[in-house]
C-alpha cells in the first residue's frame, strides 16, 4: 500500500497527475493501483473515472484493476445525448473514447464487460452481474422500483434477494432506515413516502427471501408516507411470520399483530399461526437483538433459517414426545 504522503503526491488534482500516474503504474502493486483509482475518483464529479485514468486501466493485466475503473467510467454510447440547447452543437466522441468502450465489451473478465450498461435494456432485462454491477455503484433511490417490476417480470427470490443484500450492504444504509428524518422539502418527504408505500407493495408480492429481508428492514413511516396496521396485518402468512420475528418492530407491526390475533375469523388461520408460532419461538431467546448496527445481511438471512429449521425440529420432538406419552398412557391402561 502507498502511505498517505505518497498517494496525496501522486494523486494531486493537478496538470502533472496522469503523467505521475501513467509512470508510476507498472510498478505499483494492484492494492496501490485500487488506491490510486479511488483517490483520482473521489476529485470527479459523481466519482467519475475520467478518461486518461481509465486508458491506462483499461489494459493492465489485473481484472478487479479493470473493473475498478470501468465500473465508474461514462462510456461513449452513455454520452450522446444532444443537449437540448439548439446553440450548443452535439458532443463529438473520439475515437479514444470509442477504443475504451469497444476494449471493455471485449474483456476478457464478463465482470469488466458487466460494467457497461446497455441503455436500451432496463435493470430487470440484464444480468444478474450487471444488475450487481449496476446497484454496487450507484445510487439507492431505483431499488424499490426495480424490485417491483422485477417480481411482475419473474425474476427469481433468490436474484432479487442478493440485489438487496447488495443495497443494504451500502455504507451508511441501514442507519438510514431506521432514522427518523424531517425533511424540509416538501416534494422529497412526498417521493420517499412513495417509496416507503412501494417497498410495502413489493413485499406484498416477494418470494421467502426477499419478504424475509424486506419485513426485518422496512420503515413503517418515511416523509409523507405512513403505513396503517390494517395494510400490514392484511400481508401473506410469511410476511408476517418475518415480521413477528423483527425486534425493532414499529408501532405500526406490533398494532397489526394485535389485529390478526384479535381477529383470527377476519385474517384467517394461515396468518394467525405464522405469527404465534414466530412469537413463541422468538420469547425463547429473550428481548436480546440479535440484529446489532453490524450485523451483516447474509448471515441475518442464515440465521432466520436456522431459526426456522430449529423451530421445525423442537416441533417434530414435541409431536414424537406426545405419541411416546400417548403409548405410555395405552399401556398403563392395559396393566392398570
Amino acid at each position: 500500500m502507498l502511505n498517505e504522503q505518497v498517494l496525496e503526491s501522486l494523486t494531486c488534482n493537478a496538470p502533472l497527475r496522469p503523467h505521475l500516474v501513467a509512470a508510476a503504474w507498472s510498478d505499483l502493486s494492484v492494492e496501490s493501483k485500487l488506491q490510486v483509482i479511488q483517490a483520482v475518483q473521489s476529485d470527479v464529479y459523481k466519482n467519475e473515472t475520467p478518461t486518461w485514468l481509465m486508458q491506462i486501466c483499461i489494459d493492465d493485466p489485473a481484472a478487479v484493476v479493470r473493473y475498478w475503473a470501468a465500473r465508474n467510467y461514462r462510456f461513449a454510447d452513455e454520452k450522446l445525448q444532444n443537449w437540448p440547447i439548439p446553440s450548443v452543437p452535439p458532443r463529438v466522441v473520439p475515437d479514444s473514447e470509442k477504443e475504451l468502450l469497444q476494449k471493455t465489451l471485449s474483456d476478457d473478465s464478463a465482470l469488466v464487460r458487466a460494467c457497461v450498461f446497455d441503455s436500451d435494456k432496463t435493470l430487470t432485462e440484464r444480468s444478474q452481474l450487471e444488475r450487481l454491477v449496476f446497484i454496487r455503484s450507484s445510487g439507492t433511490a431505483h431499488i424499490v422500483g426495480f424490485l417491483s417490476k422485477a417480481l411482475d417480470a419473474g425474476v427469481s427470490d433468490e436474484e432479487l434477494t442478493d440485489c438487496l443484500r447488495e443495497v443494504l450492504e451500502k455504507p451508511g444504509v441501514l442507519a438510514d432506515l431506521k432514522s427518523d428524518v424531517n425533511y424540509r422539502d416538501g416534494d422529497t418527504a412526498y417521493y420517499e413516502g412513495q417509496i416507503v408505500k412501494e417497498g410495502w407493495e413489493a413485499l406484498r408480492k416477494a418470494g421467502p427471501k426477499l419478504a424475509h429481508l424486506l419485513a426485518w428492514r422496512l420503515p413503517t413511516s418515511r416523509g409523507l408516507g405512513h403505513i396503517s396496521p390494517d395494510v400490514i396485518a392484511s400481508m401473506p402468512p410469511h410476511v408476517l411470520d418475518a415480521l413477528a420475528y423483527r425486534t425493532d418492530k414499529p408501532k405500526e407491526v406490533e398494532a397489526a399483530i394485535q389485529l390478526v390475533l384479535g381477529s383470527p375469523e377476519k385474517y384467517g388461520d394461515a396468518s394467525v399461526s405464522a405469527i404465534k408460532k414466530a412469537l413463541e419461538f422468538s420469547s425463547l431467546f429473550g428481548d436480546s437483538d440479535p440484529q446489532p448496527n453490524t450485523f451483516e445481511t447474509d448471515r441475518a438471512q442464515e440465521a432466520l433459517e436456522a431459526l426456522q429449521a430449529l423451530r421445525g425440529q423442537v416441533q417434530a420432538v414435541s409431536e414424537q414426545l406426545n405419541a411416546v406419552q400417548e403409548q405410555v398412557a395405552a399401556k398403563r391402561g392395559l396393566i392398570f
